[in-house]
């Protein structure tokens, strides 16, 4: 299975520049996560449409940072994308409707987490992400 998740923070602050007046900076914080490995989906009612679903897999983690600098009209970025890698688990439950002798739709509801660094461990991240998601079974 392959899954990801997608998420931004977004701050701008204020700061006094002595040799220009007021300045201000835009920083952009955005992680994506994504993994590749196993899972598995129980239905503990044959014929009804709860579920639940855990994971584990090789993940990854890209985070790209932007820092704007919004001086007297300008507007000058520098991106900064960052790679980390590590062991992503994901756990989720959901309901699905049957549409037909062999399908499925619904929502899950899951919540991922993946715990990844470099190699010479000199930065780590920690992300849970939670999400809501649509799903379309074939039984």
């Amino acid at each position: 299975m392959l899954w990801g998740e997608q998420g931004t923070l977004d701050t701008e602050v204020q700061y006094e520049d002595y040799d220009r007046g007021k300045s201000s900076r835009r920083e952009t914080f955005q992680p994506a996560i994504g993994g590749l490995g196993p899972f598995v989906d129980w239905y503990p009612w044959r014929h009804a449409g709860l579920h639940f679903q855990g994971a584990i897999a090789s993940g990854g983690v890209v985070v790209n940072e932007a820092h704007c600098n919004l001086d007297h009209g300008g507007h000058v970025c520098t991106l900064s994308p960052t790679t980390r890698s590590g062991l992503m688990f994901g756990l989720g439950a959901g309901f699905e409707i049957w549409t037909g002798q062999e399908w499925g739709l619904g929502g899950l509801l899951r919540l991922s987490h993946i715990h990844a660094s470099n190699q010479d461990d000199s930065g780590h991240y920690e992300i849970w992400a939670p999400s809501l998601l649509f799903t379309a079974t074939h039984h």
